[in-house]
């Protein structure tokens, strides 16, 4: 029912939008922030290593398109105190990006872009609506760049964690695309089999590309 449809788009916006503040929040502090008490206390690292996940998933559920039809049908009932509070969180996360692209951090501009971009996308797909193949598209166009951009960041700035984390958003991508392009199309057991060879073979691939670029990572 409506009310189900926009509960289920309610989850992965904030999940979006808090996520992706948390993230940026917590980068700034950490670049900007040098006082010991701060470094020792963990809360920047903690901030950047739970918000970037589950902003990545809140951006992963639009990459569907039923989910990013629920999306476009959603805002038509926005009103009041909830709609308030979306635009609330929305701004604070275009403010977060804001600070995080201003920052001497070598991959700052691209990651502020990509979180602007996305919370924009949201806003537009959530108050305009629309077809929500369209809008899936350009949401798996955005988590595509967002699983290689994290790669990319973990290695201009040393972080190894920032790899795995992009590495794991890859595959996650790759066997997303299988079930929703193929499963509906193939016999359930051929798709299983299908998606189990899949599986294998992306962590296989790459296992070992994560490998060797850590191995860099190390030489450099």
């Amino acid at each position: 029912d409506d009310a189900g449809g926009d509960t289920f788009a309610a989850f992965p916006v904030v999940a979006l939008l808090y996520g992706g503040s948390l993230y940026a929040l917590a980068t700034v502090a950490q670049e900007r922030i040098r006082e010991p008490w701060f470094a020792t206390s963990g809360f920047a690292e903690a901030g950047r290593r739970i918000g970037l996940p589950i902003a990545a998933l809140g951006l992963f559920v639009f990459t569907f398109a039923e989910a990013a039809e629920e999306l476009g049908h959603a805002g038509d009932d926005l009103e009041g105190g909830v709609l308030t509070a979306f635009v609330a969180l929305a701004a604070v996360a275009f403010l977060a990006a804001g600070a995080l692209g201003v920052l001497q951090r070598r991959s700052a501009l691209a990651e502020a872009g990509l979180l602007g971009v996305a919370v924009a996308a949201t806003l537009l797909c959530s108050l305009a609506g629309g077809d929500g193949n369209a809008w899936a598209v350009l949401f798996n166009v955005l988590f595509a760049a967002l699983a290689i951009g994290i790669v990319y960041a973990g290695y201009l700035s040393d972080e190894a964690w920032l790899v795995n984390l992009g590495v794991v958003l890859v595959a996650v991508d790759l066997v997303g695309r299988y079930f929703d392009v193929f499963w509906s199309a193939l016999p359930r057991s051929l798709g299983l089999i299908g998606g189990g060879l899949v599986v294998l073979g992306i962590a296989y691939a790459l296992e070992r590309q994560r490998k060797r670029l850590l191995q860099r990572m190390a030489e450099s």
